[in-house]
């Protein structure tokens, strides 16, 4: 019986890994592109301790959120998800 201790060069097939390897990342998925750009009209203001509250609403639309203007020379800063609309 012959023994050698020649291995093949062949390429394994599939890549080894450590068993205790992280998972590979992915990408995060993009947020879902908006239906038009909104027009936003104040609908009401008022002074809280972090600044100017500011109920906004879509023109277009009639999408509401609430906006956030922390210091008089910055512009809005929208503090809530869209509420309501319509599509398109």
């Amino acid at each position: 019986m012959l023994f050698s201790s020649h291995r093949s060069a062949r390429p394994s097939p599939v890549p080894r890994t450590p068993r205790n390897a992280p998972p590979a990342r992915q990408a995060p998925a993009a947020p879902p592109e908006p239906a038009h750009e909104h027009g936003w009209i104040a609908e009401s203001r008022h002074r809280t301790s972090e600044g100017v509250c500011v109920y906004v609403r879509c023109a277009d639309c009639g999408a509401r959120r609430m906006d956030l203007q922390a210091h008089a020379g910055l512009p809005p800063v929208g503090r809530s998800i869209e509420l309501g609309g319509r599509a398109g």
